[in-house]
């Protein structure tokens, strides 16, 4: 399955760490090839086209991808700082998903898991998002003390796996808009089946502990 079908066992909650993170990082490989692919044929198709994609969203298309492609080259940044596990990645929405834990949740007593807010992305927040949350990790490991090493380790996740809203939408009551509720509400079953996936994937039950910022704690 990790070789043949990663998004099977990648976005599978429940499934141990260290297999999510192999398989998430195989799919990350696949949808860089896959995208790369894609962004080549728009790009022919706009060169193609006198009216520059005006009537076949080439452009809108090649967008979009640009930006899935830059998530990728923020989580390969990211993951590369060492101590990462890549527990989710979703790039079939509009925006770009994934969630990133700095330690090892399978064997931690205490996770913290943070939601951001509106207007996040991964290519535009994921890096500052996780520099945080491994300061915070440190912090937590300065105050238990000599616990920290006896029966008190902490990992922390930057959890983006939603659909976050972004500023520009105004008013409109779209799950695009900070000002509706809709997206939480779409979101909630994703993060409370990740949180008991947390649970479901060890014998004992570590302390976890939602930390949502702005709009992600209305998806808290």
């Amino acid at each position: 399955l990790l070789s043949g079908h990663p998004a099977s066992i990648g976005a599978l909650d429940g499934i141990p760490a260290g297999a999510r993170d192999a398989a998430n990082r195989a799919l990350l490989g696949l949808e860089r090839r896959r995208l790369e692919g894609v962004a080549a044929q728009l790009q022919t198709e706009l060169g193609s086209t006198v009216f520059g994609g005006l009537f076949i969203d080439a452009d809108a298309g090649l967008e979009q991808t640009a930006k899935k492609l830059a998530a990728i080259d923020a989580l390969d940044e990211v993951l590369a700082r060492g101590d990462r596990h890549l527990l989710a990645l979703d790039l079939t929405g509009r925006e770009a998903m994934a969630a990133v834990a700095v330690g090892n949740v399978d064997d931690a007593d205490r996770v913290a898991v943070f939601v951001p807010g509106a207007g996040s992305t991964l290519q535009g927040s994921l890096g500052g998002y996780d520099t945080q949350v491994s300061a915070l990790r440190d912090q937590t490991h300065q105050h238990l003390g000599d616990a920290a090493e006896d029966g008190g380790r902490v990992a922390a996740v930057t959890w983006l796996n939603y659909q976050a809203p972004q500023w520009g939408w105004g008013l409109a009551y779209t799950e695009r808009s900070p000002v509706s509720d809709l997206a939480a509400q779409i979101a909630a079953p994703r993060l409370s089946g990740f949180l008991d996936g947390l649970r479901a994937s060890r014998a004992d039950a570590p302390d976890i502990t939602v930390v949502g910022h702005s709009y992600g704690a209305v998806v808290a």
